[in-house]
Formats: structure tokens, sequence, C-alpha cells
């Protein structure tokens, strides 16, 4: 029964207000993202958000900054074969070592052929995804770092997360290249 206690007490979901499952022997965990039970509020906003803002993207065609060189004159990231994975990871394509990019076309070829939606689409999910992971990351770095006093009911370290995540993601070096011919910042690069 003891056994059984404890494992209530360390549920992932525990919560900071005391409620019928936690025994009052026991001290929750607090997780950065869970503080209570509108905890998946803030990095689905951060998601949802980032995801909208970047929705009109999905209309457009490939351009001609680095497309051209990149995907549309190169074969040789079309397919996932063994070929096309040893040209990704040795590749030093307008001067970047970038497999992961590289593997990322390759599923985009395969799912969607040459469409330049499904490019897109993969661009703008990840970088929504990417937001809320910041979120994660920027709750749990304000946890650690603000005296108990500060974080109060956790509201605030929710908002500042948020503010994080969003600048993160909307702010307009996410989407431009930094100099012609380098790849835009909204392929995969993870965080």
């Amino acid at each position: 029964m003891r056994q059984r206690r404890e494992s209530q007490c360390f549920s992932p979901l525990a919560t900071s207000r005391p409620s019928v499952t936690n025994s009052p022997r026991c001290k929750p965990i607090l997780h950065p993202f869970v503080a209570d039970r509108r905890g998946f509020l803030f990095p689905a906003a951060a998601v949802v958000l980032t995801f909208l803002c970047y929705l009109p993207a999905l209309a457009n065609g490939f351009i001609d900054w680095d497309e051209r060189p990149l995907l549309l004159g190169n074969p040789h990231y079309r397919g996932l074969g063994l070929e096309q994975l040893r040209w990704m990871f040795t590749t030093r394509l307008m001067g970047h070592w970038m497999p992961l990019n590289w593997i990322s076309f390759g599923l985009d070829h395969a799912a969607w052929g040459m469409n330049a939606f499904g490019y897109h689409l993969t661009n703008v999910l990840l970088h929504a995804i990417n937001a809320g992971v910041f979120y994660v990351v920027a709750a749990r770095l304000l946890r650690l770092s603000l005296a108990a006093r500060l974080i109060g009911d956790g509201r605030r370290v929710s908002l500042g997360a948020l503010v994080a995540a969003l600048t993160f993601s909307l702010h307009p070096l996410r989407v431009e290249a930094h100099e012609e011919g380098e790849v835009p910042e909204t392929y995969p690069t993870g965080v």
C-alpha cells in the first residue's frame, strides 16, 4: 500500500495544489509546463499562433534565391536510397554541410514530389513545434532561475515563457536568409 501512495505522489501530472489523489505527506513534482490543469494551454498557444502566422507561406511556390540550385536543379537529394543518403552526408553544395536538411528534403520529395506546398508545410510544422519546445525550455529555465517568491502561482513563468517562445518563433530573423545563397532559417535546425 505504501508503494501505491508514492506512485500517486510522483505522478507526472502532479499539481502544486493539494488534491484528493495527492497525500498531504507527499510533495508533488512540478514539471515546467504542467503547473496546473491548464498547463498545456500556453505551449499549445505558441504552436498554434506560430502555425497561423506562417500559414500564408503554404500558398507560395519555390523562390529563385537558393531553391533553384538546392532543390529544383538538383536531382541528388530526390529519394532516400543508399546513393542519395551517401550524397546527403558528404555534399557541401553551396558551401554548407547540412545532412539533416537534405534528409528532410528527401522525405519531402518522397511524400510530395516537387510540390512546393509540401516543402513549406514541413517547414511551418517544424517551426511551430520548435516554438512549443522553446516554451518548455524557457519555462524550465525561468523556474530554475527565479526565486520562489517571484514564481508565485506559475502564471508569471507561463506568460514569460510564452513571450519568449513567440519572440523566438515570430521574429523576422527566423524566416530570412542571412546572406544571399544561404539556407533560410525555416529549414530544420532543431532546438
